[in-house]
């Protein structure tokens, strides 16, 4: 009756253990990525719908110039700014993305930019308020 694992059956095991670690770390850091990048088309969102209840009480939209670096990792939302009182708007928690309105003639733009994997390159989402539609550049970067 055997009592041990062999040396070879140890190194065996060991072996399948770090083939399976190797698998689910890309696998989990890609799940972390797109949850993380799921912020931006919600505050796009949010960001759009604050313009466009502007618009309605206003007759015109709002331009807020995005606040300081692309946050990498993390930021906090610059809500005190005047800018962003006058729209009403306000993101909690720490962010991954730096936001920014831009106006072209009777139209709004929202860009949201943001570092995922700290590398210095932005992966940046863009919402037109013609359409609403999102365009992406890099979401996981």
């Amino acid at each position: 009756m055997r009592r041990a694992l062999t040396l070879v059956e140890l190194c065996f095991t060991i072996a399948v253990l770090a083939v399976l670690a190797a698998l689910a770390v890309p696998a989990y850091r890609l799940t972390l990525h797109r949850a993380w990048a799921a912020e931006a088309p919600i505050g796009l969102r949010a960001i759009a719908d604050a313009e466009l209840r502007y618009f309605r009480d206003h007759g015109a939209f709002l331009a807020c110039a995005p606040e300081g670096p692309v946050p990498s990792p993390t930021g906090l939302f610059p809500a005190d700014e005047p800018c962003w009182q006058a729209l009403g708007m306000r993101l909690e928690g720490d962010l991954r993305y730096r936001y920014g309105v831009t106006l072209d003639g009777g139209a709004y733009t929202v860009v949201a930019e943001g570092d995922l994997d700290r590398d210095g390159v932005a992966s940046r989402y863009v919402l037109t308020g013609n359409n609403l539609a999102i365009t992406e550049t890099e979401p996981l970067e």
